[in-house]
């Protein structure tokens, strides 16, 4: 199986920018051990973990997200208030396009922090576009241990 090791961050002057931003309940950050492997998963597309902060472009806000997995469908995000379903939104992960996202589901954690998952509005992303997210997030986590 392979291994990713990829770290999602988002532009400083957006994320300083930020009206509110996610809090991520200490249950989540202990629990990404636990992850489903793929045949465990009955999803089409399999989910990477996918760490770190990103923003969220929502009615005109900038809104601090951080980022828990991504596949070919989609991304899951913690969001500090909850998008109900069919919420069209968008996502800045530096480095990567500005993804066009559709909100499917929505549940509260706790204060201030609501697990999301959201699919890309066009379509799912091909093979070729996702190697070249995950080349794009792979190098800025290589470059950050130097």
């Amino acid at each position: 199986m392979l291994d990713f090791n990829l770290l999602a961050t988002a532009p400083d002057r957006l994320w300083d920018a930020a009206t509110v931003v996610a809090t991520v309940p200490e249950a989540e950050t202990t629990a990404s051990s636990a992850r489903l492997t793929q045949s465990e998963d009955p999803r089409k597309h399999r989910r990477i973990p996918l760490e770190g902060r990103a923003i969220l472009v929502h009615e005109n806000q900038i809104i601090g997200v951080y980022t828990c997995n991504l596949s070919a469908a989609g991304v899951g995000f913690f969001c500090p208030f909850q998008l109900f379903p069919a919420t069209e939104t968008q996502l800045i992960i530096d480095g990567i396009d500005l993804m066009k996202i559709t909100v499917e589901t929505c549940r509260r954690l706790s204060k201030n922090c609501y697990k999301c998952g959201a699919i890309f509005s066009e379509r799912s992303k091909s093979p070729g576009e996702l190697r070249d997210i995950f080349s794009r997030l792979r190098k800025s986590t290589d470059e950050g241990d130097k």
